[in-house]
């Protein structure tokens, strides 16, 4: 029974055929050969065949005189003789100079640290609410000389301590000197202040000796003072 479709005769099928079996060859023809591109086991690899200029016998030349440079080159035993001088241009990046100072500086109650270079990290603001700092009250005042119009002053052990209203002397245990400035510093505020300096916790630290004992009176009743006196107890609670 027929579906209504029209069908081929034979000799139209064997002409499509014919015709399809030919387009493939042409097809074929057109293509490269996959074998060129690729080797089987024990055989030399075959490089497909380019069309363009053919290369220049040069480059094998110069291909030459690099190998004959590479190897005429100083072994890695043998360094260059300016090689040692190269180490005297080298830059050490600040972080890693200021990460051998803290080495040093790592504990702040050794008697021979310097304010003025504390690195202020969260190891340095451990060991002062665990261990203190020395104030380097027994060290030589002579370079923190400070010249006036009358006279010449120098730092006072006696700004160390403070009289109170009732005759009482209390220590200024929060003042240290930093022989290298000349200068005294407020330990707490320079390691806990993190909002607004005073004289006292500034790069170069305090040296006005005329006005030596009203403005350390005036810091240690100061709210700037204050805050990293509360916030140092409560480190040394933790």
């Amino acid at each position: 029974m027929s579906d209504g479709r029209k069908r081929l005769s034979g000799a139209e099928y064997k002409k499509r055929a014919k015709k399809k079996l030919e387009e493939q060859e042409r097809v074929l023809k057109q293509t490269k050969r996959l074998d060129l591109f690729f080797k089987t086991p024990g055989e030399q690899e075959i490089a497909p065949v380019l069309e363009g200029p053919a290369l220049d016998d040069s480059v094998d030349e110069t291909a030459g005189q690099l190998d004959d440079n590479v190897s005429a080159g100083p072994s890695c035993s043998n360094p260059p003789a300016n090689l040692a001088s190269l180490n005297e241009d080298i830059i050490i990046p600040h972080e890693i100079a200021t990460e051998s100072l803290s080495l040093e500086l790592l504990s702040p109650c050794c008697s021979s640290e310097d304010p003025a270079f504390w690195v202020l990290n969260d190891a340095t603001r451990d060991s002062i609410a665990k261990s203190g700092f020395k104030q380097n009250i027994d060290l030589d005042f002579s370079n923190s000389v400070r010249e006036y119009k009358d006279q010449k002053r120098y730092l006072s052990k006696s700004l160390f301590q403070r009289t109170l209203k009732n005759g009482e002397v209390q220590d200024r245990k929060w003042m240290v000197f930093s022989k290298s400035k000349g200068s005294v510093y407020c330990g707490p505020c320079l390691a806990f202040n993190f909002k607004e300096k005073s004289q006292f916790d500034c790069k170069d630290g305090f040296n006005d000796w005329k006005n030596g004992e009203s403005r350390a009176s005036h810091h240690e009743n100061s709210p700037i003072h204050k805050s990293p006196i509360i916030t140092l107890n409560h480190e040394k609670l933790l």
